[in-house]
């Protein structure tokens, strides 16, 4: 006898009915409140979800925008160690990947059920997918080339509604740094050039230029000419480090720094010495301009040790022997003139004396151009070794008129106090 599926499982298998867990907005009012209860009490909400902003205490309030039409960076914490992100939609926002920390303000969709009657207050609440994220590594050929080979990826979210989102600090090293964040407004006015290579955080912006270029290895000539110095190097290039980020456009961009960071604003004709390892960012006018501003100081202090290739006593001393050769070549022409109109030439032979002469002037000439380059050579290597030893090591001259981030941590990452060993554990409970 052939029995049909459904009659051969249909008493071994109960199938258990469904349960629904459903909310009654009802009981949410004050008039679900029994009437038995006291009159003093008729103003109790038993079914509150949402607290008084005044009941939490040393919590900073997020408020997210529902309207907006630029981007909104804000800086939370102090020192600012979270980035609050407010966009608006159809806007693409980067983050470094792993440095999300919370999206919120995207309201939810509410559909009524087709089995509710009209007396029913049963619901049912879904959120649409509205933002839509990728991964992408920007720049990594730059990166690769500038950067010692080190290639960052980025988080791209676009949303359809407005949203906003809490950003952290993605930290490439293995232990602990205090980092603090910035966010810069760029109008289009002025660029910004960041140092630091692992400094940008999140960017957005449909104007906003974001590119790569190589640091300069010399100044200007311009430069030079007004300083009244040799060409000299910028001090910025290093072997790992050959290149920085160039902001332009309109944008946002949170950038994050080691340890504090502080704002400086350096006047028309000043000028400043500054490390250049606590130098975060500066504004610059266009890609060739830095330059323009930046050049090396060997020595932050004894300024008139410098060597002679780079101070302006040695470029006024050229300058005097050029016009003095000049003017004595002047001087033997006309008399060459004259005698030409006067007298025939006659051949004259030269004296021994004479010819002892010029070549012991040949010989000091040639030993004043070796005392010099001894001289600059040790002279550079002392202001290095005393640099060394008191620790004023890569400073940078910035002339005027600038803004400058700087960063108030600029040592090298060590291990903390509690990050140790097995062995140096086991030494320490012995």
């Amino acid at each position: 006898m052939i029995r049909s599926k459904h009659q051969l499982f249909q008493g071994s298998i109960k199938i258990p009915k469904r349960n629904l867990i459903t909310i009654n907005h009802a009981s949410v009012t004050s008039t679900s409140i029994p009437s038995q209860l006291p009159d003093t009490h008729a103003h109790i909400n038993l079914n509150k979800t949402i607290t008084e902003p005044i009941n939490i205490q040393q919590a900073q309030l997020l408020t997210p925008y529902q309207t907006l039409e630029f981007a909104k960076f804000e800086s939370l914490g102090v020192p600012p160690t979270i980035l609050s992100i407010h966009s608006p939609p159809s806007v693409p926002v980067y983050l470094r990947r792993g440095s999300l920390l919370s999206i919120y303000g995207i309201k939810t969709v509410q559909k009524s059920s087709s089995l509710s009657s009209s007396s029913s207050t049963f619901s049912d609440f879904s959120s649409t997918p509205t933002i839509r994220n990728t991964v992408e590594f920007p720049l990594w050929r730059d990166r690769f080339i500038f950067n010692g080979g080190q290639i960052q990826s980025y988080q791209k979210l676009i949303s359809t509604v407005p949203f906003s989102m809490l950003v952290g600090n993605k930290n490439s090293s293995k232990y602990m740094n205090e980092k603090s964040f910035v966010s810069l407004v760029l109008d289009g006015s002025t660029d910004w050039a960041i140092l630091n290579k692992d400094a940008i955080q999140a960017y957005t912006g449909n104007a906003l230029s974001v590119t790569m270029h190589r640091f300069p290895k010399y100044i200007s000539t311009r430069i030079a000419r007004f300083l009244e110095i040799d060409r000299i190097e910028t001090g910025l290039r290093s072997f790992l480090h050959r290149g920085y980020f160039l902001l332009s456009g309109r944008g946002n961009v949170g950038v994050v720094g080691n340890g504090g960071v502080y704002q400086l604003a350096v006047g028309e004709g000043e000028e400043i010495l500054i490390k250049k390892s606590a130098i975060l960012g500066i504004t610059v006018n266009g890609p060739f301009d830095l330059e323009n501003c930046i050049l090396k100081q060997e020595s932050p202090f004894a300024s008139s040790t410098q060597p002679p290739s780079s101070t302006p006593n040695t470029s006024e001393k050229m300058k005097k022997k050029r016009e003095e050769e000049n003017e004595e070549a002047e001087e033997a022409e006309k008399r060459i003139k004259i005698k030409a109109t006067t007298e025939k030439p006659v051949l004259v032979q030269p004296s021994a004396w004479d010819q002892i002469v010029v070549q012991a002037k040949r010989f000091s000439w040639r030993m004043n151009i070796i005392w010099n380059k001894e001289k600059a050579f040790f002279t550079t290597v002392t202001n290095k070794i005393n640099n060394f030893l008191l620790g004023n090591t890569e400073f940078v001259r910035v002339l005027g008129p600038r803004n400058i981030l700087i960063q108030s941590n600029t040592n090298e990452i060590r291990k903390p106090y509690f990050v140790r060993s097995s062995n140096e554990m086991k030494r320490l409970e012995n």
